[in-house]
């Protein structure tokens, strides 16, 4: 069971290496330990590779068929709002103006904040600007290292985003547009 846990959770995260101190960052301290034997469990299946000492990644295939277990738990739109949930409350840490350390300590977590404006957008709330941070997050990160190439689509996209969702007369539609137009 601690293994199935894992499993759906880590099936939410990106394509990409998994840091595990994020991985587990949402677990409470007295289920930690379950939390890493459930890891365990799945690294001695090999469902689950090691990539470096505390990082970790799933295979394309196993996290497909894992994210359709997911699917059928009943916990599972909880799950995901809990993953989206933490990934915003991350994406909040990116200020306007990122330092070169900031920036290297989030890189391997940036991956996983695109994973929720691609696939997770409708884990995001319309309260709070929840919707706007991910998007907001990866823009700033590639503009503070003056990638402003890069930083054009995730702006682009957060307009886009919240005018599908709320329309043209929305305050998250005009920070969009002001980002992008800041940009």
């Amino acid at each position: 069971e601690d293994a199935q846990t894992v499993a759906c959770w880590l099936s939410l995260f990106a394509l990409a290496p998994i840091p595990w101190d994020l991985a587990e960052s949402n677990v409470e301290e007295a289920e930690k330990e379950d939390f890493e034997e459930g890891r365990d469990a799945l690294l001695s299946r090999s469902l689950l590779r090691r990539v470096e000492p505390g990082t970790y990644q799933l295979h394309q295939l196993v996290r497909e068929h894992l994210l359709a277990k997911l699917a059928q738990r009943e916990d599972a739109d909880a799950v995901r709002r809990a993953y989206c949930q933490m990934m915003v409350a991350l994406a909040q840490q990116m200020p306007s103006s990122p330092t070169r350390e900031l920036i290297v300590r989030l890189t391997p977590v940036m991956p996983h904040i695109a994973e929720v404006t691609t696939s997770w957008q409708d884990g995001l709330s319309d309260e709070d600007k929840e919707l706007i941070w991910p998007f907001i997050a990866m823009g700033r990160f590639y503009e503070g290292q003056g990638a402003y190439a890069q930083a054009e689509p995730w702006y682009a996209d957060c307009l886009s985003a919240t005018r599908d969702r709320f329309g043209e007369d929305h305050p998250d539609v005009a920070t969009s547009l002001n980002n992008l137009a800041g940009l």
